[in-house]
C-alpha cells in the first residue's frame, strides 16, 4: 500500500513539474507574442538606465543581469519603464540621452508586471526623484523590448528539454549498448541545459 502511495504521489508531483514546464516553456511565450491588447507603440526621443540587476544563485554564481531604462515619449511628458538588453542604450541614444534618429525611437513592446517587490520599490525610489514625468504605466510594469527574443529561447529550451528526455529514456533502456563517455556528454547537456534555463527564466 505503501509502495503505490508513493507512485502516486510521484506521478503527482512529476506531472506538476511537467505542466509547469510546459506552461512556462511553450504556452507563455505564445501567450506573449499572441498578446496584442497589453502591445505598446510609442516613440521614444530620450532615454537613460535607471537600474542595473544582477542576478546570481546564491549570491556565487552570476546567470545574468537585467537593465531598466525610462524613455520618454517624443513630444509629451510621458515616461514608461524599458526592460531591455545592455546595448539597447547605447546603440539607440547619444550620451546627452537624445536618441540618435532626429524622429525618434520607434519601440512596440508589451506591457509587464515586474513581479520582484524588491525591484519594484527601488524602481519607485529611483523614479521618485525625477521630476516633471508622467507615467501612464505606473511604475510597476516596464515594456518588454526583447520579448520575441525571449520567447525564440524558450521555444528553444522546450526543444532541447524534449531531446534531453528522449535521449535519456534511449540511455535507461540501453546502457549497455553505449560508450561510457556519452552518459558523461548526456550530463554536460543537461547542466548546460540548466544554466540557459535560470538564465532565461531570472
Amino acid at each position: 500500500m505503501k509502495e503505490k502511495a508513493k507512485k502516486i504521489f510521484y506521478i503527482i508531483v512529476g506531472a506538476m513539474v511537467l505542466c509547469m514546464f510546459v506552461y512556462f516553456m511553450l504556452i507563455a511565450p505564445i501567450i506573449s507574442l499572441s498578446n496584442k491588447k497589453d502591445l505598446y507603440t510609442l516613440n521614444v526621443d530620450g532615454a537613460f538606465e535607471i537600474l542595473e540587476l544582477e542576478h546570481s544563485i546564491d549570491g556565487l554564481i552570476p546567470i545574468g543581469k537585467d537593465y531598466y531604462y525610462v524613455g520618454v515619449s517624443k513630444g509629451t511628458q510621458d515616461a514608461y519603464l524599458i526592460r531591455a538588453p545592455k546595448s539597447w542604450l547605447k546603440k539607440n541614444f547619444n550620451a546627452d540621452y537624445a536618441s540618435k534618429d532626429f524622429e525618434g525611437f520607434n519601440l512596440t513592446a508589451p506591457s509587464v508586471g515586474i513581479t520582484d517587490s524588491k525591484v519594484r520599490n527601488e524602481l519607485t525610489s529611483r523614479i521618485s526623484q525625477i521630476e516633471g514625468l508622467n507615467y501612464p504605466l505606473g511604475t510597476d510594469y516596464c515594456l518588454e523590448f526583447s520579448y520575441k527574443s525571449i520567447a525564440i529561447k524558450k521555444f528553444f529550451l522546450f526543444a532541447y528539454a524534449l531531446i534531453l528526455i528522449i535521449a535519456g529514456i534511449y540511455l535507461s533502456k540501453n546502457d549497455n549498448k553505449v560508450s561510457n563517455k556519452v552518459p558523461v556528454v548526456f550530463l554536460c547537456a543537461l547542466l548546460i541545459f540548466l544554466i540557459l534555463m535560470l538564465m532565461t527564466i531570472k
